[in-house]
């Protein structure tokens, strides 16, 4: 099971596996199921609005999705309980020295955004990114992958 204790963070990848028919939208929607049963606060930088919005795009113009789809699921997005955090110039420079230089540049800028907001809020940052989680993973174990067992 996975830790319900009140607060994650999580990034694109996740609401988009949510929202959109992927490999781990099964895992994505009981994971959410999950975090409502137990109304855990999900929070992400603001960012992630806009990241989705691009995914849910991309799925319309390949034919993933219809437009009418891609609208419910902007929808849905627009009065989801995501609780978003601005990340401004101050915080720019930790981010990039704490999560970026720190793993070599491997981490792109994006992602140490959803590590600094994790971190900030002390909660698992959950992600369909595997890459991420090899990459961050030994250290910093409260990031968590969708492809992980789950029960």
């Amino acid at each position: 099971m996975t830790d319900t204790s009140g607060v994650v963070c999580v990034d694109a990848s996740v609401i988009v596996s949510y929202l959109l028919p992927e490999e781990l939208s099964a895992k994505a929607s009981w994971l959410w199921s999950q975090w409502e049963e137990h109304d855990v606060i999900i929070g992400a930088p603001a960012y992630l609005v806009l990241e989705t919005c691009h995914a849910i795009r991309k799925a319309v113009r390949s034919g993933l999705i219809s437009p009418t789809r891609g609208d419910q699921a902007v929808a849905w997005l627009a009065s989801s309980p995501v609780r978003l955090t601005d990340i401004g110039l101050i915080e720019v420079r930790d981010i990039w020295d704490r999560f970026v230089c720190a793993f070599d540049h491997l981490v792109t800028p994006y992602d140490a955004g959803y590590l600094y907001v994790a971190e900030m809020l002390d909660c698992e940052l959950w992600t369909a990114d595997d890459r991420l989680v090899r990459t961050v993973g030994e250290q910093l174990p409260w990031v968590r992958s969708l492809s992980e067992r789950l029960d």
